[in-house]
């Protein structure tokens, strides 16, 4: 096998999920043919961290600087260092020679203090690598307000040509926006992607973001900005100003306040936002999205692929939900005829959603008493998109029990679900005693009869994933039309 042609080696290293980097690691050092091209997967993206007697980094730090061949295959660096009481104890991660060798570096991530103690006349010279002569595109930066990254506005207004910035924080404060604002506007005709998660609570520092305009726009997601639970008014307007590029709008929510989106129906219109294919929000803003001018946002039925619900009270999501789905049949039956604007009951909205491909509904607040609305919800979904979704990726409740029939006729409308991910957070019982009283772990077999009923409801289904908080417990693949059955099913246990 060691003769087979580099580009099959690359790709067996780079799309299997068995080679972790300690593996390709060992076969650098041990094959002779093979090192190259291990390498040159190692070194796509280097993480390097400042740590007391952390030998590897200074080692990586200097290979790189020597070496321009394995240089030239970074393409994503990460660099961290952070403050303590003695900073000149943590060893410096900026090494000139090694950015002049990075000339294939487009993605740069600075966690901490990274400039922190440089010399001015070093700092210029990395921006000037970075920036003037490689060209970093993308930029995320994890930083609060103790330091900084350490560099100056001046520093700051030299990273020009970004096309995505990711700024994120924990103790923000006026300087480290600043700082971020220096950043938007130095790159504000090529900024394409802009990420700013964390909350925000200030009138005017979001009346100030809001004034910002990207030509280039497409891809914008917002922590928890409110005041007093209410967006300023000028978020509709950055909307609108945006409405032609935005492909793609995250806005982050959390289950202790209920925002409210009022400021986006004096502004937008149901023709704003044409291009949106992913939405992320809470069911407040959804509903709101559903119901402007009377009727759904044309997004939803037209370019929307991806659509996130964001979990929250739910007293508060169940009333707006069953709020959202009254007013869109309404709306549905006046648009098709009903004038009135009084819901007859004879409003179809079989799929109105026609281009959805993906959903994640979080309904893991969510308890037994509230089983009827969990069933008439997932209902009003599979009519709403069941015709085109493809992927589902809700939580559902984990105070609530299904049995593996039930469970499947929550999903009985969805007639094109290709792939199904669960959390395990359906009540089964994983032990029980068989006839000589031993105990038995029969999990495999019960969460298999989840699966077998899943696929009579969904004759698309190819996959079905069970989690378990950030783990995977279960990977089943189901093959249609098994010469044995009807349906095979492969688990593997990870």
């Amino acid at each position: 096998m060691a003769n087979l042609p580099t580009e099959i080696w690359l790709q067996i290293f780079s799309s299997s999920h068995e080679f972790r980097p300690s593996d390709l690691c060992n076969i650098s050092r041990s094959c002779k043919h093979l090192s190259p091209i291990a390498r040159s997967i190692l070194y796509r993206s280097i993480n390097l961290r400042s740590e007391i007697g952390n030998d590897s980094t200074m080692y990586t730090l200097r290979l790189l600087a020597r070496d321009l061949h394995l240089a030239s295959l970074v393409s994503k660096l990460s660099l961290q260092r952070f403050a303590q009481s003695s900073q000149s104890k943590f060893p410096s991660l900026i090494n000139v020679d090694v950015f002049k060798n990075m000339n294939n570096l487009r993605n740069l991530e600075l966690t901490g203090s990274v400039f922190m103690g440089e010399k001015e006349s070093v700092k210029d010279e990395v921006i000037e690598v970075l920036f003037d002569q490689i060209g970093v595109q993308e930029l995320k930066v994890f930083t609060d307000s103790s330091n900084g990254l350490g560099l100056s506005s001046a520093q700051l207004m030299q990273f020009m040509g970004l096309r995505s910035l990711l700024w994120n924080g924990f103790a923000m404060d006026d300087s480290v926006f600043d700082s971020i604002w220096t950043l938007l506007s130095s790159s504000s005709c090529t900024l394409e992607s802009i990420s700013l998660p964390f909350p925000v609570g200030s009138r005017p520092i979001m009346n100030h973001f809001f004034d910002f305009h990207f030509p280039n726009l497409h891809s914008l997601t917002l922590g928890i900005w409110h005041d007093g639970g209410f967006l300023p008014s000028s978020f509709s307007h950055f909307l609108l100003a945006h409405s032609s590029t935005l492909t793609h709008l995250d806005l982050d929510s959390d289950t202790d306040q209920l925002i409210l989106y009022s400021s986006l129906t004096p502004n937008l219109s149901r023709a704003s936002l044409p291009q949106l294919r992913y939405l992320r929000a809470n069911i407040e803003c959804v509903r709101v999205m559903m119901t402007i001018e009377g009727g759904p946002m044309h997004f939803f039925s037209t370019s929307l692929t991806k659509l996130v619900i964001s979990p929250g009270f739910v007293d508060f999501v169940r009333l707006n939900a069953k709020i959202m789905f009254s007013q869109f049949q309404i709306s549905l039956e006046t648009d098709r005829g009903g004038g009135s604007g009084t819901y007859t009951g004879t409003g179809n909205t079989e799929g109105t959603f026609s281009v959805l491909r993906e959903l994640n509904f979080d309904l893991s607040p969510w308890n037994e008493v509230h089983r009827s609305d969990i069933i008439e919800i997932m209902y009003q979904l599979g009519v709403l998109c069941g015709s085109s979704l493809e992927v589902w990726l809700g939580t559902l409740p984990s105070r609530v029990q299904f049995s593996p029939k039930e469970l499947a006729g929550l999903f009985g409308k969805f007639r094109k679900l290709r792939v199904i991910h669960l959390w395990k957070s359906f009540q089964i019982n994983l032990f029980e005693k068989n006839k000589d009283d031993e105990i038995v772990d029969r999990e495999k077999e019960y969460v298999g009869e989840f699966v077998l009923e899943l696929e009579g409801s969904c004759p698309k289904l190819e996959e079905v994933y069970i989690h378990f908080g950030d783990d995977l417990l279960f990977d089943f693949v189901v093959e249609q039309g098994s010469e044995y059955s009807d349906v095979a099913i492969r688990l593997v246990r990870t």
